[in-house]
């Protein structure tokens, strides 16, 4: 690993200024000693995804990391998935709250990427129309 000893910005992330502007050190080493990071891309560190240990946040030691080997473009969506934050970890989750299966049959991902259980919802519905109706007004 190679840890940048310099200064770091606000969330841990090393930094270098050049010129009048401040760059973060991790895509300095990989632009200087790779290749440019395409548009719209992240760089991930591979480091932090292979440390079981390390919470994340702040005090995260991989933000410092500048080794182009551990280090990978990848889309934001696909940085935030690999990371230990909330959507990461539910993204983990094979089962539903309720135990169901989130699988291609019991799954529905709504506009804005979340996923739902169709076994709780067809529940939620029965439950729904015997309070509207009655209890014994459902047709099976």
């Amino acid at each position: 690993r190679w840890l940048w000893t310099g200064s770091t910005n606000g969330v841990g992330y090393g930094r270098i200024h050049i010129g009048d502007a401040w760059v973060l050190a991790h895509r300095f080493a990989y632009e200087t000693l790779v290749n440019a990071i395409p548009d719209g891309l992240d760089l991930d560190h591979l480091c932090h995804n292979s440390d079981k240990a390390c919470q994340g946040g702040v005090s995260c030691i991989h933000r410092r990391c500048v080794n182009p080997e551990h280090l990978e473009p990848v889309a934001r969506r696909e940085n935030v998935l690999r990371g230990t934050g909330i959507p990461a970890i539910n993204r983990r989750k094979i089962h539903c709250p309720q135990g169901h299966s989130y699988n291609l049959f019991n799954t529905y991902v709504d506009r804005v990427g979340g996923r739902h259980c169709r076994e709780c919802q067809k529940l939620r519905s029965v439950i729904r129309h015997q309070r509207t109706h009655g209890v014994n007004s459902y047709a099976y």
